[in-house]
């Protein structure tokens, strides 16, 4: 019973020390080598504000877009290459950014023969390989997929039914991007503490707002289809 109690102690302190330790580095820029990324570094809290908002706009356009059949030209495909380049850069920093353990300590760096602190790549791959990977590297998928793929264009030619089915089954492929939404619950789960209720309210209206815009969405994708009508029926 006292050593229960003396582990529980020891993990509760080392867990206030590491709560501590975030408050106060939230916007800090810690000393790691060059090929890690610090997780609470300037740079890192920049990278995810960034893509809190490229979320939102992911979330609001990939099943308007597939659902309404918009055809993007212009500078909304240049913008889209940017998001999906982003991404793709995002997946390669996941694998060399520093993570805290266990025990409160920040892993991924190790001590060098000089002291001095070197870049652990087998942890870092390791562990970010065993959590969100997978789902990470799904979601850049239709990005890759689509640069050996010839999707027939969007718009203005000429295509028979059998095109048309294959050419729509090809763009569902693009659903696959919602799964980075799933990034959003790691950046909650990480500010959430930081920033409190409001975080909160805020996912709360997003949430809300995306359920009502993707029902909308399917709604019209289904009344669209063939043999389908939007008008009512007399």
């Amino acid at each position: 019973t006292m050593s229960k109690a003396f582990f529980s102690w020891k993990m509760i302190s080392r867990s206030d020390k590491l709560n501590k330790d975030v408050a106060s580095n939230m916007f800090a820029e810690p000393d790691t080598p060059w090929n890690v990324r610090h997780p609470r570094s300037k740079f890192t809290n920049g990278w995810e504000g960034v893509q809190a908002f490229l979320l939102v706009y992911v979330a609001f356009t990939v099943t308007y877009r597939l659902c309404f059949n918009i055809e993007v030209v212009g500078f909304a495909l240049f913008f889209d290459v940017l998001v999906d380049l982003y991404f793709i850069i995002d997946v390669i920093l996941n694998f060399h950014t520093a993570f805290y353990d266990d025990s409160g300590d920040l892993a991924g760096v190790k001590d060098g023969r000089e002291g001095q602190p070197v870049a652990d790549l087998g942890a870092m791959y390791l562990n970010y390989l065993k959590g969100w990977a997978p789902i990470d590297l799904l979601s850049v998928f239709p990005t890759v997929a689509m640069m050996f793929m010839n999707t027939g264009g969007d718009g203005a030619e000429e295509i028979d039914p059998s095109q048309a089915k294959a050419l729509k089954a090809i763009r569902l492929i693009r659903l696959a991007k919602l799964l980075r939404l799933v990034r959003a619950a790691r950046l909650f789960k990480k500010y959430e503490e930081h920033f409190g209720p409001v975080l909160s309210l805020i996912l709360m209206f997003g949430v809300i707002g995306l359920v009502c815009h993707s029902i909308t969405c399917v709604w019209f994708f289904v009344g669209t289809m063939p043999g389908q009508s939007l008008d009512a029926v007399h």
